[in-house]
This record gives structure tokens, sequence and C-alpha cells, in this order.
């Protein structure tokens, strides 16, 4: 009997720490944060980050290998954080309202509309017409204005965590 209240104890403890200490890691982080806000991007060992340095017409796509000090490390050169103008965030959210991905979802909810009331009326009207390209041109307009890079100017800050 007693030690079954052990394993239950240690079982308990073990899912304990696998739930509530995942953020505990002793992995770097690539923050990227905007002044006055609390969201933010965050960029992990092992990802991969696309990135425009200081008077580079091009972006630069590597695999990070390590974060320390001021410094990101890919595996043929390093990069200081104090030279890079702009990274690219497609596909990340920064903030509670994704602009693409809503975009995306309302541009294909358009034709959704104009077969569903194709089905349900019999015929296509004018009304219908009007009524699913508005619908598709709002989610273009929302997809279209979604953010793609993070200038680094102004209230945009990247930092290293440790």
């Amino acid at each position: 009997m007693h030690t079954t209240i052990n394993f239950r104890l240690i079982i308990a403890l073990v899912i304990f720490l696998c739930l509530f200490c995942m953020e505990c890691s002793g992995q770097s982080k690539l923050i990227l944060s905007r002044i006055g806000n609390k969201n933010r991007i965050v960029f992990n060992e092992g990802e991969e980050i696309k990135l425009k340095v200081k008077g580079a017409d091009n972006f630069v796509r590597g695999l990070i290998i390590g974060l320390r000090d001021s410094l990101i490390h890919f595996r043929l050169y390093d990069i200081h954080l104090d030279s890079i103008s702009e990274i690219d965030i497609q596909g990340r959210r920064f903030g509670g309202f994704n602009t693409g991905q809503y975009g995306a979802s309302i541009m294909v909810a358009g034709p959704l509309y104009l077969g569903i009331d194709a089905l349900n009326q019999g015929e296509i009207t004018e009304r219908t017409w009007l009524q699913a390209g508005s619908i598709i041109g709002f989610g273009y307009f929302l997809y279209a204005i979604r953010r793609k890079v993070f200038k680094l100017k102004g209230r945009n800050r990247v930092f290293i965590i440790d």
C-alpha cells in the first residue's frame, strides 16, 4: 500500500513537470516585439528564418544553428542583430487577428455562397453575383493588407533571450 502511494506520487510529479514546465527550456529564443504591445513572434534554434541585412536588396534564408549574445549563428556565417533591417514573418501570427488567414478563408466563402444560393434558388441572380463578388473582394482586401515583413525601426524591436 505504501509503495503504491509513492508510485502514484511519482506519476503525478512526472505529469506535472511535463504539462507545466514546457516553457522552461534552456534553449535561446529570438523575440520580435513591439514596444507597448504584449504580442510577439518567437523564433527558436533549429527554425528557418528569412531576413534582410541593412544595405542588401534581397532576403537571406537560413537555418538558425544558435543564438548567442546579439548574434544569430547560421551554418556558414553569423549575423549581428544590429545589422538586420527586416525579417520575413509570412505564415506567423503577430497579434490576435491574422488578416492573411481570415482573408483567404473569406475569399473561399464567396464562391461557396454563390454555389449554395444557386442550389437553393435554382438560378443565379444579379444580386447573388454582387454579394459573392463583394465577399471575394473583401477577402482579397484582408489578404492583401497582411503583414509580410517585420521592419526593425520605430517601435519594433528584436532581442535574444537565453
